[in-house]
């Protein structure tokens, strides 16, 4: 198995794709102007990559468009949940996903090479996730405009009350999950195209050692995409993507996908969950919208993360304190006494100090209601999507 300390350290290795990922069941090689599909696709950038894909940009020669390109890891080819979603969700509501807010997939194969048989999943090109935007936003200081961020928030919530309806649950709702369309970039030239994404740019791939690469490892990694021109996800809608940890509802999978400050209240402290998981990371990313980063940060000390929740959201329900005794005991802290926490709504506080945009301040009951701490409690994406009908 190749090892990272086996390569020269160059800002590409270190920041793109691990090297070790290159092995028989692993990433398939790629190189600028690879064809697939006999032809039709042919590689010019790279977008991106997961822990069992990378996702390219190529251009489909028989619709005479870019789209994203995205090539699962071998070992993932026969057991994929994001085939089975899109699958599934063709039987269960035919026509274009695209209307319910759902990135579309265009085409599917699979691929032969070095490290096995790929699964290729072809995308309608998107712009950058959310979560970039969000950042690059409210890191200028310019922060989202308000009409977008209520189309977004309205969007986001369509495209999960879909999901919902037809019985999945996502399993991995976060604004890096999410992206605008980039119709206004489809069926442009490829130096246009670069423009808005940037040139691709590549460095070599070397042993320390400076014996020969192994089969199955690229001579050269490609740098992501940087999006540096993009400005458009004002005349641009929104899409909800990679289902990779989707899950039929009533058929949870053991563990799921728990990133930090994500993870949902009842996965920290009883040991259930269901899909109603997906409301409580809607909520965090709707608010992340509107003040454009997490309200909970953990490194690891899950106890801290469940006092950041109370301060936020109120106190635990009585059923769930036996629990959350037990686990600060785990961390070799104190069980907390009565009083020693200060519950002040951090969250109404937020909203009416920082929010002073009178069209944003609906979704204070919207994010309460989908970020309760019992999952029975929580409002449907549906009945959020309601609300803010109302208004």
């Amino acid at each position: 198995m190749a090892n990272i300390s086996d390569y020269v350290a160059t800002q590409t290795v270190r920041a793109e794709e691990k090297i070790s990922r290159y092995r028989p069941g692993g990433f398939h090689p790629v190189a600028l102007g690879n064809t697939f599909k006999e032809g039709r696709y042919t590689v010019v950038h790279k977008l991106g990559y997961g822990g069992f894909s990378t996702v390219w940009v190529a251009y489909d020669d028989v619709l005479r468009q870019w789209v994203a390109l995205k090539i699962m890891t071998a070992e993932m080819t026969v057991t994929s949940r994001e085939i089975r979603f899109y699958d599934a969700l063709g039987e269960c509501r035919p026509g274009c996903l695209s209307s319910h807010y759902i990135a579309q997939l265009l085409d599917k194969f699979t691929t032969d090479g070095p490290n096995g048989n790929h699964l290729c999943l072809v995308f309608e090109l998107l712009g950058p996730n959310v979560r970039s935007i969000v950042k690059s936003e409210y890191k200028d200081r310019t922060n989202i405009d308000p009409i977008t961020i209520l189309r977004m928030t309205e969007q986001v919530l369509k495209a999960l009350a879909f999901v919902h309806q037809c019985g999945f649950a996502h399993g991995d709702i976060s604004t890096k999950n999410m992206a605008f369309t980039a119709k206004h970039l489809e069926k442009v030239p490829e130096e246009k195209l670069f423009e808005v994404i940037g040139a691709p740019s590549i460095e070599n791939v070397e042993r320390v050692d400076g014996q020969p690469l192994a089969d199955g490892i690229p001579s050269y990694l490609v740098n992501s995409a940087t999006w540096g021109g993009w400005v458009n996800e004002y005349d641009e809608d929104f899409r909800l993507l990679d289902f990779g940890e989707s899950f039929v509802q009533g058929r949870e999978p053991e563990i799921i996908t728990q990133p930090g400050g994500l993870m949902p209240p009842e996965t920290v402290l009883t040991e259930e969950f269901d899909y109603r998981v997906d409301l409580w990371r809607v909520g965090i990313a709707i608010y992340s919208f509107v003040f454009g980063g997490l309200p909970f940060y953990c490194i690891g000390d899950k106890d801290n993360l469940v006092i950041q929740m109370i301060e936020f959201l109120g106190d635990l329900p009585k059923e769930w304190k036996p629990n959350f005794d037990s686990l600060r005991i785990d961390f070799k802290r104190q069980p907390l006494l009565e009083g020693d926490l200060r519950v002040d709504r951090g969250l109404e506080h937020k909203f009416r100090h920082h929010i002073h945009e009178e069209i944003l301040q609906p979704l204070l009951p919207v994010i309460q209601g989908l970020m309760r701490f019992r999952p029975s409690d929580r409002i449907s994406a549906q009945h959020a999507l309601e609300m803010l009908r109302t208004v």
